[in-house]
């Protein structure tokens, strides 16, 4: 279809059949004129040279008839037909003598004898001089005016023969200005239909409505400009679900802070007021005060992941340093061991390493240290007491592998889909009672992968969770 062409393609086309299509309806109604005009010919319509096919008999008369015609007006007014012809009588000096046309043909004896037996050109009309002779002797002369144009007989028919001559000479441009209305519509069209479909388009996204598609397939200009703005609403559909997911997970983030802190602070004023009025216990006091301690620090933990994760989407840059991982693993080894002693909990260490010499490596260790923190917490949250987590530490490469596993219940299929998003807490009330917010392992994804890190988590068949990463050293 040529709608479908490029727009280069269609107008050159059009404008060639504007062309062609002219010249062949010209030819068409000017072969139909001329037919009508052979039909009409001496019938209705005269042609342009009957007037003065008519002079010779006229002349040869005027001649016969000589100078008689000088003193009576009246034979010329019965010999000259009133339609198409004019004349003028003028004496021997050039000088009128009288004659339906008064006009100054002839001044002077002198241009009279010039122009006698000739046909001259006056006022776009033709004139003859017919000369009038007795003894030899230039007496005077007649001079017939007429037209070389179609005469056409009959008023009635001249109201529509005219008017159909002016328009056959006239049709060349009549029938350009036709097709190009007609091409132009359908050029405006072709154009058109794409155009309304991306007003259309716009109008939905200003409106916030993205499903949708310009279905207009054509391998031209306006073809792929609605392929573009397919592709443009695309990539703005996916920016605005990132922009709405992130104000969802924002609404959700505040939601639960408000949450997870309403109950230490809770227990907080509770407390409080119970110390004010057993003010004399100090034994009750004492341990009214450890709760409010327990949740106040409960309630800044949740602040302060908040914080982090905060810090962690505003993409800070990672600081390497180069330390050793060997020591580095066996204190943070210490400590875990410490927190797990209150559930008799037992940490274990496996390394893998160059036993050679201490192994260096550059990496951000304050983020490894919070990764390793986060999953470690996880791990003790879930570990029933008398439980056992370990770690282990092994390179491949220029690689390091970490897993913590733990002896807990595992991951179920709905914790592995979402364990890392944010807030996600797989038990909820168990969550709740320990303070936690669901931005641990969200965190480990994002210190993790801000160092050109990869992070998984699996349930082991005999067992237990582990959540392992690696990150490029």
């Amino acid at each position: 279809m040529l709608a479908r062409r490029s727009l280069k393609t269609q107008f050159i086309v059009s404008f060639v059949l504007i062309l062609a299509l002219s010249l062949a309806a010209t030819v068409i109604t000017y072969l139909a004129a001329f037919r009508l005009f052979s039909l009409l010919q001496y019938k209705r319509i005269y042609p342009a040279n009957h007037f003065e096919r008519q002079v010779p008999q006229l002349e040869e008369t005027i001649r016969q008839l000589g100078t008689a015609v000088l003193a009576d007006d009246a034979i010329l007014a019965h010999l000259i037909p009133k339609e198409g012809f004019k004349y003028q009588v003028l004496d021997g000096f050039g000088r009128f003598l009288y004659g339906t046309e008064t006009g100054d043909i002839i001044g002077t004896r002198s241009e009279l004898h010039t122009q006698i037996n000739t046909t001259i050109s006056h006022e776009g009309r033709f004139v003859r001089v017919i000369p009038i002779f007795s003894d030899e002797s230039l007496q005077g002369a007649v001079a017939l005016v007429y037209q070389l144009t179609p005469y056409i007989p009959l008023a009635q028919d001249r109201l529509w023969l005219i008017p159909m001559g002016v328009i056959v000479i006239l049709s060349p441009f009549v029938f350009i200005v036709l097709f190009t209305y007609i091409f132009a519509r359908r050029f405006a069209k072709s154009i058109g239909e794409p155009v309304n479909m991306l007003i259309e388009a716009s109008h939905k996204v200003q409106a916030q409505d993205l499903d949708f598609a310009v279905e207009y397939q054509a391998d031209n200009e306006l073809g792929r400009l609605c392929q573009a703005f397919n592709e443009m609403k695309e990539t703005l559909k996916e920016s605005l679900l990132a922009q709405w997911q992130a104000q969802q997970q924002h609404q959700e983030m505040v939601a639960a802070l408000a949450h997870d802190l309403k109950t230490p602070f809770a227990i907080i004023q509770g407390y409080a007021q119970a110390l004010l009025g057993e003010i004399d216990h100090r034994a009750k006091a004492k341990k009214y005060l450890q709760v409010i301690a327990d949740n106040a620090r409960r309630g800044g933990r949740l602040v302060q992941e908040m914080l982090y994760a905060a810090e962690l989407e505003a993409s800070q840059p990672s600081i390497p340093t180069e330390f050793d991982l060997t020591a580095f693993l066996k204190d943070k080894l210490d400590v875990y061991r410490g927190m797990g002693a209150g559930k008799n909990i037992s940490v274990e260490l496996e390394l893998s390493l160059s036993e050679e010499k201490p192994l260096s490596v550059r990496l951000d260790q304050d983020k490894l240290s919070r990764i390793l923190d986060n999953i470690v917490m996880n791990s003790l949250y879930y570990t029933q007491a008398s439980g056992t987590i370990a770690l282990s530490a092994r390179t491949k490469g220029q690689t390091l592998h970490i897993a913590v596993c733990d002896t807990g219940p595992g991951f179920t299929p709905q914790d592995l889909r979402h364990l890392f998003d944010k807030f996600y807490r797989g038990d909820q009330s168990r969550t709740l009672e320990v303070g936690q917010s669901g931005l641990g392992l969200y965190i480990v994804k994002q210190l993790v992968e801000a160092q050109g890190g990869t992070v998984r988590a699996y349930s082991r068949p005999t067992g237990g969770a582990c959540v392992e990463f690696s990150l490029p050293i």
